[in-house]
């Protein structure tokens, strides 16, 4: 009877999750249900493993419905070949749209809500549902006569009656309509619940038929998902055997290219290696990957390859990653392994603006219907939902704020406050659409549609109904393919060069890890631009280490995460990397294998390093215990079973017992919050690539970074960059920008498209006009070349981009205003021809700091020093008091005051749970410093947006790097803008 559930993943419709719904079901002592989403089938993997474990047989179906949300059918799946027709099926709908009437589906019951065809031209896999409360209606229609095609319909959407009320407001939520508009036909009905199957047998008591038809379609669906197979696609050739002798063809040659023929070490690793991937069915995963990154490496496009992956000398040897497993003593296990219960994956970043190419490459080769995204699911979050429910309600946005700001005082807001509140916290964490994961693509054997629709996204690719973790479930391999910002400045540096030097860069990473200057960068932390190395903390990080090494900034870029510098375990780093000789090691164990960290736990691998060594569990082992402990499942009966098995073999190895529970602690402790090793390896030589780059080519190298839009800092950091590296930088200007910055020589000419408002079809056409027929010789020449609208001609005026012609912009603006007089008059020539007047116009001066004022308008920045366009009396007056960046080394633990041109902020949270900051400024002579300021300071003294500060505190100095103590901070006016005063 109850062939028609709903689960959350009804999107904006249903509440319950599928384990509620099932245990819902078993509660009112239901033997079968249905699972039947809307338009969905996202529940349908957990809803038959719920089933299977509450003892209930499962059908899986779909509820369809066409844009409007009217109901048109209902698909019960009979099997697991019907399951793949329903979702074909809906994934033409996607496609195509929805027609009243379902076509001809094999292996599907179809039910539909009414009578929408004769019955005589019902299949015999169709039927007509009736409600309970449609019963009585039954005696006077002409299904009655046809009582084999009808089926017990009775819908389920909500757990209790009680949830009535917040269907309704949900139903709203997804309307975006006020709950007091809604139709009966938007929203479920209050009965739409399980009841006791007594309770509904004698209602449809005069009908027996009904209810025999309604378990012949019940005993008819039978649904299992095997999870114990692989989905995978089998082969990368036409055979496993072809498989295994193509890639250890290419391990071996790629052994023998990285380490040289004689490398013995090297080859039995290989081997090992090669017998795990074998034995694990990872052969083919392997050489897609493989492919994937040779297409790259044909079409120009450069890769990185990262993640747990970067463990694997394999991976290294055929060219997937550029990370030497043997040089940093990395663990094949913690990649893959026999215990591990979790998919191995490779992330492969490229080029942001050439991924989709890759990605295009990935779906035709592997079929479109083999191939697809894993979806997320999108969820309401508590204040957003917050929000959305006031508005349903009705309440202004004022008072919706103030509930969202102070949530938990609903007696002093709206009546409806607490009512708010209440259903905004049971709708959190509700999914509310499906999205695309960031870069998850599998790859099937069989057609998608076994397991899930395909629906089309936006950016061309389809996705799966199913998230991560139940392709996990299903067994499938992820292949992570990412989008890398820092690729792409690498990529563009070299071309650079290429252009402006007539050279190609080697920036392979067997090189530039050797370099004296990138070194030298690395050292005094002069890293702003350079990929994972050029935040403020990473900044004061590398100095404080001394760090100018491969090995040493694998490190820093590890124990700078949160979690280790929030523990105390950063500083206690870098006092043992200074102190080697004060290092007390808990265990020979700590020092015979964190001897490269200093017996501290910095990555994932450390941990399984210490499981295995001090404890005795093997590698698979100790990456599984490494892996619950830095996630939710430390109370699974796995992880019982490795923690006796940790202390039992620390005993049989003779530990003190003291020992054993102190080691246990601190593998506990670290775990949560260590990182994979592999992962910043792989990233740690894109550091090294750019560091080369910006040692040797720093103007190309800044001018790539500014084109990507995707460093740390906001681009006006990046042009302060380029000019404290010798760069003079230009305004954009229609005869010498390109659409992105260029450079001619050490000039730096800001692109068209950075001016805020400037439409990029105008930006490309001025570009390629001018490429076409040469540069603009007036401001005339160039409307006459241009179809330029009246607003966008200012623009380029403001900016100062015709400073060729020698005049302002109040001079083009008249000489614009008098060209089109002129046209007008030719235009519509007058009856009565009148002498022309001469108009005499004032001077048409700019001030001093007009075009400061433009820049910061359109391009968000001046292109003159900030310091510059402080009041003069002002400034001069407060010079006299402050000090300089370059002063601090002398004034330790002294009170100073310093101008500081605002950089970046990040925020972090006391023990206390108080909000403190840490600032990144520069001063007048462009030098950068960094600042901390406490919860007192920071209430007192708020930050208030980019500008100039006048900055007091104390100096402090930690390892050699020097850093300011805020005890206040005040903002510096701007001069007046002269065209708006008095």
């Amino acid at each position: 009877m109850y062939i028609n559930c709903h689960s959350y993943y009804s999107l904006n419709y249903g509440l319950a999750s599928p384990e509620e719904l099932v245990e819902a079901a078993k509660d009112k002592g239901l033997k079968t249900i249905a699972l039947t989403d809307i338009n969905n089938v996202s529940g349908a993997f957990p809803f038959v493993r719920a089933c299977r474990k509450q003892g209930i047989h499962p059908i899986i179906g779909i509820e369809f419905r066409d844009e409007e949300q009217r109901l048109c059918y209902i698909g019960l799946a009979r099997n697991q070949a019907g399951f793949a027709v329903l979702n074909k099926h809906l994934t033409d709908i996607y496609e195509q749209g929805i027609r009243p009437t379902a076509p001809r589906l094999e292996q599907v019951i179809i039910i539909y809500p009414r009578l929408v065809k004769p019955l005589e031209h019902f299949r015999d896999y169709e039927y007509v549902g009736i409600r309970p409360q449609d019963i009585n209606r039954l005696f006077n229609s002409p299904l009655r006569r046809r009582q084999d095609r009808l089926l017990a319909w009775c819908p389920v959407t909500l757990l209790e009656e009680s949830d009535h009320d917040l269907h309704r407001v949900l139903r709203a939520v997804g309307k975006n309509e006020l709950i007091t508009r809604l139709e009966p036909e938007d929203y479920a009905s209050p009965t739409e619940r399980f009841f006791p199957i007594r309770q509904l047998l004698p209602v449809y008591g005069l009908y027996p038929q009904i209810i025999q038809n309604t378990a012949a379609v019940v005993r008819d669906c039978n649904i299992d998902f095997e999870t114990q197979r692989s989905y995978n696609r089998q082969t990368f050739t036409s055979s496993a055997d072809e498989d295994r002798e193509l890639l250890r063809k290419l391990a071996l040659e790629g052994c023998d290219r990285r380490y040289g023929r004689r490398d013995s070490a090297a080859r039995k690793r290989v081997e090992k290696e090669l017998q795990a991937i074998d034995k694990l069915r990872f052969v083919s995963y392997f050489l897609i990957i493989w492919d994937l990154i040779q297409y790259a490496r044909h079409s120009d496009i450069v890769h990185v390859g990262r993640g747990s992956g970067a463990n694997s000398i394999v991976a290294y040897c055929i060219g997937i990653t550029d990370v030497d497993p043997l040089e940093l003593n990395l663990y094949f296990e913690r990649f893959i392994n026999e215990e591990r219960s979790s998919m191995p994956d490779f992330d492969v970043d490229f080029p942001s603006d050439q991924r989709h190419r890759i990605l295009d490459y990935v779906f035709k080769r592997y079929g479109r219907r083999h191939t697809a995204f894993v979806c997320t699911y999108n969820t309401f979050q508590f204040r957003s939902i917050m929000r959305e429910v006031g508005k349903v309600y009705g309440l202004p946005k004022a008072e919706i704020d103030r509930i969202v700001a102070s949530p938990q005082s609903s007696g002093e807001h709206h009546e409806l406050a607490g009512e708010i509140w209440t259903y905004a916290h049971r709708l959190a964490d509700i999914p509310n659409e499906l999205s695309v994961h960031a870069s998850g693509v599998i790859i099937s054997e069989h057609p998608l549609f076994e397991f899930s629709a395909l629906r089309p996204m936006p950016f061309g690719f389809p996705i799966v109904h199913f998230d991560m973790y139940t392709a996990e479930d299903w067994g499938f391999n992820k292949y992570d393919i990412l989008g890398q910002c820092g690729l792409s400045h690498i990529r563009d540096c070299v071309r650079y060069v290429k252009q402006n030097h007539g050279k190609a860069v080697d920036i392979d990473p067997k090189n530039v890890f050797h370099d004296p200057d990138a070194k030298a960068l690395l050292r005094q932390g002069d890293t702003v631009g350079v990929f994972y190395a050029e935040s403020p903390n990473m900044r004061e990080l590398l100095p404080k280490l001394q760090c100018d090494n491969y090995p040493d900034l694998v490190v820093a870029s590890s124990i700078i995460r949160p979690g280790v510098a929030s523990s105390g375990m950063m500083r206690e780093y870098i006092r043992r990397h200074h102190e080697p000789y004060t290092i007390e090691y808990l265990h020979h164990t700590f020092a015979e294998h964190l001897a490269e960290t200093y017996g501290v736990m910095v990555f994932q691998e450390d941990v399984m390093k210490i499981c295995h060594a001090f404890a005795g569990l093997s590698l698979a082992e100790s990456d599984v215990l490494r892996k619950i402990m830095s996630g939710k499942n430390r109370f699974s009966e796995t992880f019982q079973q490795l923690k006796h098995k940790f202390f039992t073999n620390s005993k049989k190895q003779g530990h003190a017992e003291t020992l054993t529970e102190e080691v246990w602690r601190q593998i506990s402790s670290f775990a949560g919050y260590s990182f994979c090793k592999a992962h910043s390896a792989a990233f740690a030589v894109l550091s090294f690539q750019d560091l080369y780059l910006k040692a040797h080519y720093p103007l190309e190298f800044l001018l790539a970074v500014i084109n990507n839009f995707g460093g740390f800092y906001r681009t006006e950091i990046y042009v302060h960059e380029a000019r404290r590296m010798g760069a003079v930088i230009h305004a954009p200007c229609v005869n010498h920008s390109d659409y992105l910055s260029c450079l001619h020589g050490e000039q730096l000419y800001l692109g068209l498209g950075l001016i805020l408002g400037l439409e990029k079809a105008l930006g490309e056409e001025i570009v390629y006009n001018r490429q076409q027929y040469g540069p603009y010789r007036s401001l005339a020449d160039f409307v006459s070349r241009i179809d330029c609208a009246p607003t966008q001609l200012e623009l380029l005026f403001k900016i100062n981009s015709f400073r060729f012609t020698g005049l302002n912009k109040y001079q083009l603006m008249w000489e614009k205003y008098q060209g089109a007089s002129v046209q007008n008059q030719q235009a519509t020539p007058s009856l009565f021809a009148t002498p022309g007047e001469k108009t005499e116009l004032p001077e048409l001066k700019e001030g001093t700091f007009d075009q400061a004022f433009d820049e910061i308008e359109l391009l968000k920045f001046p292109l003159c020093s900030p310091f510059e366009l402080l009041d003069r009396d002002q400034a001069q007056c407060i010079a006299a008091q402050t000090v300089a960046a370059r002063d601090l080394p002398r004034l330790t633990d002294q009170s100073v005051c310093i101008l500081g041109y605002f950089v970046c902020r990040k925020t972090t949270s006391t023990k206390q749970h108080e909000l403190m900051a840490f600032d990144a400024w520069y001063d007048e002579a462009g030098d950068y410093f960094n600042t901390v300021i406490f919860p007192k300071a920071m209430r007192a003294y708020p930050l208030k947006g980019i500008g100039i500060y006048r900055l007091e505190g104390t100096v402090q100095v930690e390892f050699g790097v020097y850093s300011i103590t805020l005890t206040s901070l005040e903002k510096l006016p701007y001069i007046g803008d002269e065209r708006f005063d008095e």
